[in-house]
């Protein structure tokens, strides 16, 4: 029974599990999305938003606090100058879990994409608004006339 249990072990051994998810926040931090599977998405999530609650009053303290979750400096200092301020409004909720259709190839393990739930943090969404930006919009063709009558001929 799983009373009161509360992280997935992912199987793999606890240092390995706490360095995989030092390892993928730093990723969700310098990326604003990556794909991985949905177990470590779902641990992922428990593990960083409760630092980027904290890093909202960015001081002394809380960055090395953070610093020693993440073993990080930078990462610490990052989330607590970009990330921070833009969900300083948000009470909580700060990434989203997407959940793909198509599992991966080799084990068949579900896969899923975690990102920060303010689209200016993903540079991704940032490249789709530039690329729609640039394509003008094509102008519509008349609709083309039908060709009953060449039909007749053909069925007589």
């Amino acid at each position: 029974m799983r009373h009161k249990t509360l992280s997935r072990r992912l199987g793999v051994p606890t240092a390995h599990r706490i360095s995989m998810l030092r390892n993928l926040s730093a990723s969700v931090v310098e990326h604003g999305r990556i794909k991985t599977t949905t177990a470590r998405a779902k641990s992922l999530r428990p593990f960083l938003e409760p630092i980027v609650t904290r890093l909202k009053d960015p001081s002394v303290h809380n960055i090395r606090q953070a610093a020693s979750t993440l073993a990080n400096r930078k990462v610490a200092q990052s989330i607590a100058h970009k990330i921070s301020p833009v969900v300083k409004d948000r009470k909580g909720g700060y990434l989203r879990i997407l959940k793909l259709a198509q599992p991966r190839t080799g084990d068949c393990a579900d896969m899923s994409i975690i990102e920060w739930v303010d689209e200016s943090l993903v540079p991704f969404y940032q490249e789709l608004k530039t690329k729609t930006k640039a394509v003008a919009p094509k102008a519509k063709k008349a609709p083309a006339k039908k060709k009953t009558a060449a039909k007749k001929k053909k069925s007589s």
